[in-house]
């Protein structure tokens, strides 16, 4: 069991990465539209329940009511008793004195050989006009050698605001190369509609490029 006293994250968020690694991440900005999520704050509690079967684990989280906000719950199970495959889903919520929030995560990635796919979905409903979200991604990585491994990824996020006419689209490839204890990463990665609308000015691209070691 585990008590955070200031921020700290839930059983749900824990789960609602992207397959493709969040690339809208690199895309923020005023007004872009972005993945909702289930409440998180203070003094929260984080339970990881014991195990009831090989492989499957499970979390509980509970937020307790705070200034215009209900209390809330939230739970997350992940299995990987299926070689290279493994298997997330997890449900939170965020009610507040005036609106009920429910957001559903689930993903899976299976590894054979060479080459992993992943696939994932959030969805964010909430009982405010205009303002429920999904998000949807996938990946493929191929592992070319023990040195060389190439990923390329697509993220989609629709919203039913009324000024997102069309889904904020994202995708991106990365080529990773170790050589002893550094490792060297290059990004390449792309955005259109980020804020619903068809602005030109809100089509983007962004290279990256990295240099970690290990000593």
């Amino acid at each position: 069991m585990k008590l955070a006293g200031e921020g700290g994250g839930n059983a749900q968020t824990a789960l609602d990465t992207t397959a493709a690694g969040d690339i809208f991440d690199a895309f923020d900005g005023t007004g872009d539209l972005t993945p909702g999520a289930s409440a998180t704050g203070n003094n929260s509690i984080q339970y990881a329940l014991p195990s009831i079967m090989d492989d499957l684990s499970l979390n509980l989280t509970y937020l307790p009511a705070g200034s215009g906000t209900t209390s809330s719950t939230h739970w997350g199970a992940t299995y990987t008793g299926v070689d290279g495959l493994s298997v997330s889903y997890g449900v939170g919520e965020g009610n507040s004195t005036s609106t009920t929030l429910d957001v559903t995560s689930m993903s899976a990635t299976y590894a054979y050989g060479p080459v992993t796919v992943g696939y994932s979905n959030t969805e964010y409903d909430i009982s405010t006009a205009s303002s429920d979200k999904e998000t949807s991604s996938f990946s493929v990585s191929y592992t070319v050698s023990d040195e060389l491994s190439v990923t390329y990824g697509q993220e989609t996020i629709e919203s039913d605001a009324t000024a997102a006419v069309v889904d904020g689209e994202y995708d991106g490839i990365t080529v990773a190369y170790t050589a002893g204890g550094m490792t060297i990463t290059a990004k390449m990665q792309g955005a259109d509609n980020i804020d619903g609308t068809t602005t030109a000015t809100k089509d983007r691209e962004r290279w990256a490029l990295g240099a970690s070691f290990a000593f």
